[in-house]
């Protein structure tokens, strides 16, 4: 029995904005803070999304989130100081289809180092 499947075209993500941030002094790790533009509505609307990175050039990227986000934004701490990544997002409708990838963003995450009791980063 031949099997037939209907795809609809999943709007993808407008655009991604990422921001390498610092954590106050008692946590000495680093963030990068991911926002998106919702799609606009169509015929088959998002439930949430998926984030991946890639280091800084690479050409493939590993999914970052463990359930699929249902805002737009996501905070990744995985990160490491003085790396840079890039970022894509991609929406999931009810079946888990995936759009099409998100624009790339790109971030530096800041050298990190505790000095006096003050959490010391570098910009971005």
């Amino acid at each position: 029995m031949a099997r037939m499947f209907l795809l609809l075209a999943l709007p993808a993500v407008a655009m991604i904005s990422a921001r390498a941030a610092t954590l106050p002094a008692a946590t000495p790790c680093a963030q990068v803070d991911l926002t998106w533009d919702a799609p606009a509505p169509g015929a088959d609307p998002p439930v949430g999304y998926n984030a991946y990175r890639s280091p800084n050039g690479a050409s493939s990227y590993a999914q970052i989130n463990s359930d699929v986000i249902e805002v737009t934004e996501f905070v990744d701490t995985t990160v490491a100081a003085e790396a840079s990544y890039d970022y894509i997002v991609e929406s999931v409708d009810n079946v888990g289809v995936e759009s099409g990838p998100s624009n790339v963003a790109s971030v530096t995450v800041p050298t990190m180092y505790m000095a006096a009791g003050t959490l010391v980063g570098g910009s971005t």
